[in-house]
C-alpha cells in the first residue's frame, strides 16, 4: 500500500525548509535545544473532515526558540522578541500562497482537485509548490530560565489529503 508521511514529508520538512532560509546561522534540531536554537516538536494531528477523493487534517507543532542570555535585560528581551517576530512574519507570508501537491493531484485556485503531472504544476504555479494551507503561528508563550529566554511557538496548519 503506497502513502505520503504528510506530516513529515509536508508539515514538518516544509516548516524546516522555511526556517533554514530565513535563518541560515542558527540551529534547527528535532532532540533539544543547544545554545541559540529553535527545536521543532509534533503537537498534534487531527481529523477535521472526509472528502470523497480524501480528508482534511489539521496538524500542530510546537516551534521552541532559545537564547542564552547571560543576563535578562531590556536589550536581550528585544533580541528574542525580534526573532520570534521575523519568525511570525515568516509563516504569515507562506500560508496560502503556492498549490498543494500530492502524487498525481493539485489542488486549484478554486479548491477543485484534479490530475496533473508534476510538470504542469509547475507551470501553473511558477515552479513553487506549497506543503500547505492557512499556516500560522497561533500563539507565543515566553519564560526566563536563568540565563536561558525561551519563546514556545504553537505552528498550525490545514492539509488536504488527496487519494
Amino acid at each position: 500500500m503506497a502513502y505520503t508521511n504528510i506530516i513529515y514529508d509536508h508539515v514538518i520538512d516544509g516548516v524546516y525548509d522555511l526556517m533554514a532560509t530565513e535563518f541560515p546561522g542558527t540551529q534547527i534540531r528535532f532532540d533539544k535545544n543547544v545554545g541559540n536554537s529553535f527545536l521543532i516538536l509534533i503537537e498534534s494531528d487531527d481529523f477535521s473532515s472526509l472528502l470523497a477523493n480524501g480528508q482534511i487534517r489539521e496538524y500542530g507543532l510546537q516551534i521552541i526558540y532559545e537564547q542564552k542570555v547571560g543576563a535578562y535585560s531590556k536589550s536581550t528581551l528585544k533580541e528574542v522578541t525580534n526573532v520570534i517576530e521575523r519568525v511570525k512574519e515568516l509563516f504569515k507570508d507562506n500560508t496560502f500562497e503556492k498549490s498543494t501537491y500530492y502524487s498525481d493531484m493539485m489542488l486549484t485556485e478554486n479548491w477543485e482537485a484534479v490530475n496533473k503531472n508534476w510538470e504542469d504544476v509547475v507551470d501553473t504555479w511558477g515552479g513553487e509548490i506549497q506543503r500547505w494551507i492557512d499556516g500560522r503561528i497561533t500563539s507565543v508563550e515566553y519564560e526566563q530560565d536563568g540565563d536561558i529566554l525561551r519563546a514556545s511557538l504553537n505552528f498550525q496548519c490545514t492539509v488536504m489529503e488527496v487519494t
